[in-house]
């Protein structure tokens, strides 16, 4: 198997962490805010959003970086077919 095919993957989950941080820090402080009573502020509404969008958009890449991982890796995951004879 040739090195870059298993480097890329590492290098692409990179950014999903980035997010996955971001994700949980704004999460924290939305947290902060509904335990100080403040569940209507326009920061809580933004804060949403930045956990959202991210959230939609792997759930929608979800299938198409499957796809991209089983054609890359299909010699290997899948043995070849033998005709019956």
């Amino acid at each position: 198997m040739p090195r870059w095919s298993v480097s890329w993957p590492t290098r692409a989950c990179s950014p999903i962490w980035i997010l996955f941080i971001l994700g949980v820090r704004q999460m924290v402080a939305l947290l902060k805010d509904l335990d100080a009573g403040r569940p209507f502020r326009r920061d809580n509404a933004r804060r949403l959003r930045i956990v959202g969008l991210p959230l939609s958009l792997a759930a929608s890449s979800t299938s198409s970086t499957s796809a991209a991982f089983y054609a890359l890796f299909k010699s290997t995951l899948v043995p070849a077919a033998r005709p019956h004879g």
